[in-house]
């Protein structure tokens, strides 16, 4: 079902190619895809080649739920060039602080530097604000997180599962979308949620999609157009992504970061198919996955 057009979401209509940029300024959108199997592309269609590619064994028994072609030598390798020049360090000790914070005016200051410093983090890399770096995390902080969150702005908590508290949280910030929603986050949680972005989202379908694995709902192997991101995506993507992690023994944050350096390595095509795309994806991943 997909929500009739609105201010905040009729610009979700323009087309674009697999694995080509979008604004984050999208509001949800869900549609719902045709359920069905793809033919796997050339390079995976024996079952000998394909667990060749994947030498650590994913996808095996149950593998509905994984992003196949991910070992961990790859994640961690990819993910180890993953580069914001300390721009998210910053942001987690925000995190830190805010959480940290009792006083409501405290609180309150500290929720608006974070919301900030995520709004720059998810810039354009040419037009981001790179201020000094901050000090380590404040003294006294903990890596525990409350499985709710009350924030400035929202009248209910904000749980670490619940997709309706993620939306409310959107829709609390004006002019924040999946992506930057998604961001804010995986700073209050890391580890349970990851940064989700048409990169990240990109990858991950090519990587299935190639595998002949079925993709978020909406895109096809044959389309030409892009995906867009929703919430309904993000909570599939980001099970693909933990199970993923769970399996070749990484972290959340090494997968998501993967893909996102994968998506980068894959030059701008207009016109492609996500078949297309993915075979690229593949190819990219090839060197990194040996």
């Amino acid at each position: 079902m997909t929500e009739l057009p609105t201010q905040s979401n009729r610009r979700s209509a323009r087309a674009r190619s697999p694995g080509t940029q979008r604004s984050d300024r999208v509001r949800v959108r869900c549609q719902v895809g045709r359920r069905e199997r793809y033919p796997a592309p050339q390079w995976c269609r024996t079952r000998a080649a394909y667990a060749a590619r994947v030498s650590d064994g994913v996808p095996h028994g149950d593998d509905s739920d994984l992003i196949p072609g991910l070992n961990a030598e790859a994640a961690h390798r990819l993910s180890a060039s993953w580069d914001d020049g300390g721009l998210w360090n910053d942001i987690c000790w925000l995190a830190e602080r805010f959480l940290a914070s009792d006083e409501s005016n405290a609180r309150a200051v500290a929720w608006h530097h974070l919301v900030l410093a995520i709004g720059n983090f998810k810039r354009p890399t040419g037009r981001r604000l790179r201020p000094a770096h901050l000090s380590p995390r404040p003294s006294g902080s903990s890596s525990e997180r409350a499985p709710t969150l009350l924030v400035p702005g929202l009248d209910r908590p904000v749980m670490v599962t619940d997709i309706a508290t993620w939306r409310c949280l959107a829709e609390s910030i004006p002019g924040a979308g999946v992506a930057t929603t998604t961001t804010l986050l995986s700073a209050l949680w890391p580890g349970d949620h990851i940064v989700f972005d048409w990169r990240v989202h990109a990858a991950a379908n090519a990587l299935r999609i190639g595998a002949a694995m079925e993709p978020t709902p909406g895109v096809t192997p044959e389309s030409t157009v892009g995906a867009t991101e929703t919430f309904e995506d993000y909570r599939l993507v980001r099970k693909w992504v933990v199970k993923t992690a769970m399996r070749v023994g990484a972290k959340p944050v090494d997968i998501e970061r993967a893909l996102y350096r994968l998506s980068q390595g894959v030059p701008d095509e207009p016109g492609r198919t996500w078949m297309q795309y993915a075979t690229a994806v593949a190819e990219r991943l090839g060197p990194a996955a040996q």
